[in-house]
């Protein structure tokens, strides 16, 4: 809007800016963005599950703050990278790929129409992109970094970037704070991105001061929600897609792209009422409940998958996944505690339960405990969960 530049400084988007000076946009093929593959990327996928911190923080190429870290351990920052090569360089995410680059010397590359390969090569060290962004269109000398010694390295090694065990899921987007089409479009991009691994979930809210300060109806939210699902499942199915209800109206339109997951990615509803509770049998993919005692979990999923017979459904197609928000402490709390609050062996009992319950899954979220304040904190409390499962 007001005629500015933006040049990257991350890496792998100077290498990609990098290849990209003098050539056009149009005779880009894809643009490939490599990735060291983390401290895990050796790992058989059968040991990811007992994976602690420490090892997560073990990089091997470089020394770097915890958070970017772990997210080079779990590949989540080539997602972000993905995502931010999407919007710099005009370029879907089909046509950009995640390779695995051991040596972390190769930054970038991009494949052009004709077949040929530009590739950004140098030591690994952020000095030397942030030196291409604040002197670009002139290169400078000066910075003190080792020169690149192909000779000493001897060999590039490269593998495929693409994982199959991990999903990405939300927990819980409460629908009167959205625009369902919006949230459609986000949706998508997810699923496009993570290659069909996304979860949605969903839920209500029940706090008047948020819907007050987010604007949203604080009546007529059960029918609103109906229609909202109804929107975004219309949004990923057809095209052109039109919809007229009495809270939203989607004119007749081709949005694009569609989910990878056919009909459309699953969705989650955190539901407690009985109506909230026909909801997620009769229009979800499953039900996820958070914070109810062992009792009333139980009660409501009886009902819940007789509410899914009657409709038709068969019951056991509406999968249970338990949030646990958990909280760990040094002595028992007793019989009066709250459900994943308390000692280990207590928690461990939980854990017991719900799988006796039925539950397909259980999720454990430690961020409203005082274990949540930190990252420290947090990544103790999981590894002390983990070995409770």
């Amino acid at each position: 809007r007001h005629g500015a530049e933006l040049r990257p400084v991350d890496s792998e988007h100077s290498a990609i800016w990098q290849c990209l000076w003098g050539e056009a946009t149009e005779s880009v093929e894809r643009l490939i963005i490599t990735a060291s593959g983390g401290a895990l990327r050796d790992l058989p996928p059968d040991e990811l599950e007992r994976v602690t911190a420490e090892q997560a923080l073990r990089h091997p190429n470089w020394q770097r703050g915890k958070k970017i870290t772990v997210d080079s351990a779990t590949l989540m920052n080539k997602g972000l990278e993905c995502i931010e090569a999407r919007w710099l360089f005009d370029i879907p995410y089909e046509r950009i790929d995640v390779l695995l680059h051991r040596e972390s010397i190769i930054h970038s590359l991009v494949e052009f129409i004709d077949g040929s390969v530009k590739a950004q090569l140098g030591v690994p060290d952020m000095r030397l992109p942030i030196q291409c962004a604040l002197s670009y269109p002139d290169r400078l000398p000066g910075v003190d970094v080792p020169r690149l010694d192909l000779k000493t390295i001897g060999t590039l090694t490269f593998g495929a970037g693409k994982t199959k065990h991990i999903g990405l899921g939300t927990s819980v987007l409460d629908m009167p704070y959205y625009n369902p089409v919006m949230l459609a479009r986000r949706l998508t991009t997810l699923d496009v991105l993570s290659g069909g691994r996304l979860r949605v979930g969903l839920g209500q809210g029940w706090s008047k001061d948020e819907y007050q300060a987010s604007g949203a109806p604080a009546k007529g939210l059960g029918k609103r929600a109906d229609e909202f699902i109804s929107v975004l499942k219309a949004i990923w199915t057809t095209d052109p897609v039109e919809f007229h209800g009495e809270f939203f109206h989607v004119p007749k339109s081709i949005i694009q792209p569609k989910p990878v997951q056919k009909p459309h990615p699953p969705i989650y509803l955190a539901a407690y009422t009985p109506g909230a509770l026909k909801r997620a049998a009769t229009m979800a993919d499953g039900w996820n409940p958070a914070g109810v005692p062992l009792d009333g979990m139980k009660e409501m999923l009886e009902g819940l998958k007789g509410m899914a017979q009657q409709a038709g459904r068969d019951p056991n197609d509406v999968a249970v996944v338990v949030r646990a928000n958990v909280t760990l402490t040094d002595e028992p709390l007793g019989d009066e505690r709250f459900i994943f609050y308390g000692s280990a062996d207590e928690i461990k009992a939980d854990i017991a339960a719900v799988r006796e319950l039925g539950a397909a899954e259980l999720f454990f979220d430690p961020t409203f405990s005082p274990d949540g304040t930190s990252v420290e904190g947090f990544l103790s409390s999981m590894e002390r969960i983990r070995d409770l499962v």
